[in-house]
């Protein structure tokens, strides 16, 4: 009976160990195949995108405004205005975000602010639908984006209700206080100017009259907030403070940074893939122009998800994003 016994442990043995060959294997292979993904995405993206892109696109919205602006003397130029105005951060941090000191930090902060900018607009938009109390497919889409758009802050930022938080956003809560502001001042003033004629016309009682104010402040603010949705990151970028390059500035893992970004970005091509597109097609009816500036917008939102990514993830582009020579000999090791 030994004989047998040992043969069958040496069998069980034997499989065990291919059994652990085999998983080893197609980790490998899994390995493999996201590398080479990666690397094919890369390439792509080094292929379509240059310094070029972003300036292409905001003259081609541009020009769109001027022709709207000639054509039409002016009848959408408003609009399609703000929205080339949006354009403009994208374009700026496509230019800027690389050569800023220590760009892995300031990505990852930047990366915070400008999603919680933009929970900030989509909670002013809720008065405006729950006033009028239509709950259409606009409504439940601000819904799903504002639940999507706090976990993202909660799972993947760590945002906790505290004044570390507080100090850590501070540059898009400064934003946002500057755009309900600006929102509570020009409609105070218009309301100001509205009220002889609302009160000796009796059309509306003046609680009714506050009411009104209010929403067209949170109308407005919801607005301005849109239209400066990116600028914490401009912000971060651009002018940042004194103590940035000092050692007292929190540093931010390459992985950790990898992450938020993805989830961010992955957060911003689904949210303005579906609000440009319904925009595009309910407004373009009457306005033709006003979509293919939609359509601009959208793939300027595209090129810098790609861009960040691309920078993020080509270990190459890595590299020289960190600057040092240690990261390269770390992810030699890795492998």
């Amino acid at each position: 009976n030994t004989p047998l016994t040992n043969l069958a442990t040496i069998q069980h043995t034997l499989r065990k160990l291919t059994n652990h060959f085999d998983s080893h294997m197609a980790s490998n292979r899994n390995i493999i195949s996201q590398s080479m993904n990666l690397s094919a995405f890369c390439r792509m993206q080094n292929m379509l995108h240059s310094n070029l892109t972003p300036c292409a696109l905001l003259i081609a919205a541009s020009s769109l405004v001027l022709f709207e602006h000639v054509k039409r003397e002016g009848a959408f130029t408003h609009y399609l205005s703000m929205n080339v105005l949006t354009m403009l951060p994208l374009a700026i941090l496509e230019s800027k975000i690389l050569v800023c000191t220590n760009p892995v930090s300031f990505i990852s902060k930047a990366s915070g602010n400008v999603l919680l900018l933009h929970v900030f607009f989509l909670i002013l938009r809720f008065p405006g639908h729950i006033t009028d109390g239509i709950f259409d497919i606009s409504f439940f889409f601000d819904v799903g984006s504002l639940i999507a758009a706090c976990i993202i802050l909660r799972l993947c930022f760590g945002l906790r209700p505290n004044y570390g938080t507080l100090y850590q956003y501070r540059e898009a809560l400064l934003i946002a206080l500057c755009a309900l502001a600006t929102a509570v001042l020009t409609e105070g003033f218009n309301a100001y100017l509205r009220r002889q004629h609302f009160d000796q016309a009796h059309l509306l009682p003046t609680q009714r009259y506050l009411l009104v104010v209010l929403l067209a402040v949170a109308e407005m603010g919801a607005f301005y907030s849109e239209l400066l949705s990116f600028m914490p990151a401009v912000w971060i970028v651009c002018l940042p403070s004194k103590s940035a390059t000092g050692p007292s500035e929190e540093q931010y893992e390459v992985g950790g940074t990898q992450q938020r970004v993805a989830y961010l970005l992955a957060f911003l091509v689904c949210f303005y893939l579906i609000e440009d597109s319904v925009a595009a097609v309910v407004t373009g009816w009457a306005f033709p122009l006003v979509a293919p500036v939609h359509v601009i917008h959208f793939l300027l939102v595209l090129d810098f998800a790609c861009f960040l990514l691309a920078n993020l993830y080509d270990p190459a582009k890595l590299g020289r994003l960190m600057g040092s020579i240690a990261y390269a000999l770390s992810d030699i090791y890795s492998v």
